[in-house]
């Protein structure tokens, strides 16, 4: 055990042991700004949202955004054009040590009426 006590700094200056040893990966928070769940909204629109990471911090920027499974976009904001009627919403992001977060929302897609 003293031989242990002795070569313990050694191994962790060399990098031999890792200090996080044991902690868990927190998964990233994904957050959807807009729009909101439930919402009806014209075609185009602008879908933003967040996401974050305690290690890897602002992972907004890499959100990979799906309407119905089918890929509209990647990044904190988008442009896209949906087909009128109802669409789930999701985005997603994952960190450098591969933890998966997303959110969703349901939207409806309408139609402006021009009288």
């Amino acid at each position: 055990m003293a031989f242990l006590r002795r070569l313990w700094p050694l191994l962790v200056i060399t990098g031999c042991y890792d200090l996080d040893y044991g902690r868990q990966n927190a998964s990233p928070i994904v957050v959807i700004d807009s729009p909101q769940h439930a919402q009806r909204v014209e075609s185009p629109l602008v879908i933003t949202g967040t996401a974050s990471d305690d290690d890897d911090g602002d992972l907004s920027a890499e959100i990979v955004w799906k309407s119905d499974d089918e890929l509209i976009g990647v990044g904190a904001f988008i442009s896209v054009e949906l087909p009128e009627g109802p669409h789930l919403i999701s985005g997603s992001v994952s960190d450098s040590e591969g933890a998966v977060a997303s959110a969703q929302i349901s939207i409806t897609v309408t139609t402006t009426s021009t009288q």
